[in-house]
C-alpha cells in the first residue's frame, strides 16, 4: 500500500499536557501601579481613538497622573469580573486587503477599541503567558505568540531537523498548505 512510505506520528511524538506539574501556583491575577505604567510607558501615541474618543497621545502624556486611578479601575474590574459598558463597543473601518476598491470581498474589517481596554488585556494577557513559562506549560513545539520564538526560529528548526535526516540517509516528504483565506468570510 502507498502509505506504508510514509511515516505516522504516535502519541509518543507529542508530551501529554495533562502529565504537567505546577510548580508555581496560579493565583488570582492583581495588577501593579507597576504594571500599568509600564504598558502606558510603551503606547502607541500613532494609533487612533476607540469608541471612547480617548486618543492613545493624551493617555501617554497623563500617564503618571491616571497610572493609581487606571490600578484600582483594572483590579476592580477583575474583581468584580465587570468591565466598563464602552470598552464592549468598537469603531468597525474596512480596510483594502487587495484588488479593486469597488468590490466589497476586498476588504477586511478593523476593530478599534478602547484603548485603556487594551491596556489591561495585555497586562492580564503577561500574567497569564508568566505561568505558562513559569510552569514550562509550552511544548517544544510551540513558536507562535511566544517571546523569542517565531515563525523564522520554526523554519531554521525544521530546516535543521530535514537537514539532519538527510544526511543520515533519510527520506523527507512535505506537503504545504495555505491558510491565507481560511478566516475570510
Amino acid at each position: 500500500m502507498w502509505l506504508s512510505a510514509f511515516s505516522n506520528e504516535t502519541d509518543d511524538d507529542f508530551e501529554p499536557f495533562n502529565d504537567k506539574n505546577c510548580y508555581h501556583k496560579s493565583t488570582p491575577v492583581i495588577i501593579s501601579l507597576h504594571d500599568v505604567l509600564k504598558h502606558l510607558n510603551k503606547l502607541n501615541v500613532n494609533k487612533s481613538e476607540g469608541p471612547d474618543l480617548i486618543h492613545p497621545r493624551i493617555i501617554y502624556e497623563i500617564r503618571h497622573e491616571i497610572a493609581y486611578p487606571l490600578t484600582l479601575l483594572f483590579n476592580t474590574s477583575l474583581k468584580s469580573k465587570q468591565i466598563p459598558k464602552i470598552w464592549k463597543c468598537a469603531n468597525i473601518s474596512p480596510i483594502i486587503k487587495k484588488g479593486r476598491k469597488d468590490d466589497v470581498n476586498n476588504f477586511r474589517p478593523v476593530s478599534l477599541t478602547c484603548i485603556l481596554c487594551k491596556v489591561m488585556k495585555s497586562i492580564v494577557r503577561d500574567k497569564i503567558m508568566q505561568h505558562f513559562v513559569l510552569n514550562k506549560l509550552f511544548t517544544n513545539r510551540q513558536f507562535g505568540f511566544l517571546k523569542g520564538r517565531s515563525t523564522v526560529s520554526q523554519l531554521l528548526q525544521i530546516l535543521d531537523d530535514w537537514t539532519e535526516t538527510l544526511e543520515s540517509g533519510g527520506r523527507i516528504d512535505v506537503i504545504y498548505t495555505n491558510f491565507e483565506k481560511a478566516f475570510d468570510n
